[in-house]
């Protein structure tokens, strides 16, 4: 995250790094789920606004520390299908959209071919 954005510049950040927290390719990864580089997304995050994280699979170590960044988390399922194969993501989500979203978009399946 560039340093040089002011405080609560962002209504949404988007993070999609590796595959989460868990299942990382790369090890350098780690640093964008660690509670240090999260307190910095919730420093340039607008009042009333979300942080959105996608992963591969539930991560107790992400929750663990949005929960101590932020006091709150939502781990939404989002079921896919690859090709033939059923699957779920999850989204880690904080902020205002946490509790809306589950409501309106959680029974919709995405299918990437």
């Amino acid at each position: 995250m560039h340093d040089a954005q002011p405080a609560g510049s962002f209504d949404v950040l988007l993070l999609d790094v590796d595959n989460g927290a868990d299942f990382l390719v790369y090890d350098g990864n780690s640093a964008f789920y660690r509670a240090d580089f999260l307190s910095r997304c919730g420093e340039k995050l607008a009042p009333e606004c979300t942080l959105a994280i996608w992963s591969a699979d539930t991560s107790p170590d992400l929750s663990a520390a949005l929960h101590a960044v932020f006091g709150n988390c939502e781990e939404i399922p989002i079921p896919v299908t690859l090709g033939q194969k059923e699957t779920t993501y999850h989204l880690s989500l904080v902020g205002e959209c946490s509790g809306s979203y589950r409501h309106d978009h959680s029974r919709q399946q995405v299918q990437l071919q």
